[in-house]
Parts: C-alpha cells; structure tokens; sequence
C-alpha cells in the first residue's frame, strides 16, 4: 500500500540539483523534459497522446478526470526511477504531490509503490 503523502517530503528541488542534474535551458515546470519524453513513449499508442501540461494539470487535480488518472497511472508504472527523480528536479512535482496524485488515480502497481515507499524514509 503506498503511504500517505504526508510521509513524503514538499520539499521542491532545490537549484544546485536541477544544475547538476540537467543542461543548461533543460525546460521545467508545466514543460519539464522528463515527462515529455515518457509521454512521447509510454503512451504512443493513445488516440489522443498526453502533454507535459496535462500531465502537470493531473497531478495537481483534486478530482481528476479518468484521462487524468490515466496519465498519472501510467508515469507510477512506466517512468523509470531516473525519470521519477528527474521530473522532481526539473519542478513538475513535488514527491508529496506525485503520492497524492497517484492515490487520488488509484495506482497499484505494487513493485513501484514499494520502491516509492523507501523515498518516504529518505524525504
């Protein structure tokens, strides 16, 4: 079972990690390069493929749509753990808001939510 989100840290990453982490222009934010390139793969076969805007939009939504949900399904399971970290550091998210994100889209996929579980100690 994926913890709580407050077991996760808020805690946005800080710009000495985006500096070492990306090159210089890397986009961030509503636009972060990480989640464009695993959109661009892990949903090539949706009629209608998802944006790095709608993907920062998901996370964000109270209640989200069951595209939103979707989206934020297939980042918990598909997104490598490189990808997971690189999307914080680049500001799409913060870890408390992906675990919010992915309880409210009920994700399950149980070998990732252990993995995302160990970050909650280190948060």
């Amino acid at each position: 079972m994926l913890l709580p989100p407050g077991a996760f840290s808020d805690r946005p990453a800080a710009e000495d990690d985006f500096r070492r982490l990306c090159a210089p222009g890397t986009p961030r934010g509503r636009h972060a390069l990480a989640v464009q390139r695993r959109l661009a793969s892990g949903c090539a076969g949706w009629k209608r493929r998802p944006t790095a805007e709608e993907f920062y939009d998901a996370v964000r939504a109270e209640q989200p749509t069951e595209r939103q949900a979707g989206i934020i399904r297939m980042w918990g399971a598909e997104a490598t753990a490189g990808e997971l970290i690189e999307a914080w550091v680049q500001h799409a998210y913060t870890l408390r808001e992906l675990v919010a994100a992915m309880h409210r889209a009920n994700f399950s996929c149980a070998p990732r939510i252990h993995k995302i579980n160990r970050w909650a100690a280190k948060s």
